[in-house]
């Protein structure tokens, strides 16, 4: 089977949700204790594979932004609120953060 399995995350609940059906066929059901115990099994494992997968993740990636409004012919940083219909500039940073 290799390969690199998609998150848990990335999958949908009802997918997620039919494959573990499809697949109960293939064990025994005994006690509720024991499905639960097998749930918590599995999430561990998944935690540590996703714990194997973040360290082969790229350099981390940051948003900033800033937005301007025109004010008296001048641009003006807009630091409490926008407002509908006052036309902004948007400046938007996506890379490492600034090294103020």
């Amino acid at each position: 089977m290799g390969g690199v399995l998609p998150s848990a995350r990335s999958v949908s609940p009802a997918l997620l949700a039919r494959r573990m059906d499809e697949a109960s066929r293939d064990y025994g059901y005994d006690h509720e204790s024991d499905e639960a115990s097998s749930l918590t099994e599995v999430a561990s494992e998944l935690r540590g594979r996703e714990g194997e997968d973040a360290g082969e993740q790229p350099e981390l990636r940051f948003i900033q932004h800033r937005f301007w409004r025109r004010h008296d012919a001048q641009l003006v940083e807009e630091r409490q609120r926008l407002q509908v219909g006052v036309p902004i500039l948007l400046r938007l940073r996506i890379g490492p953060p600034d090294e103020a």
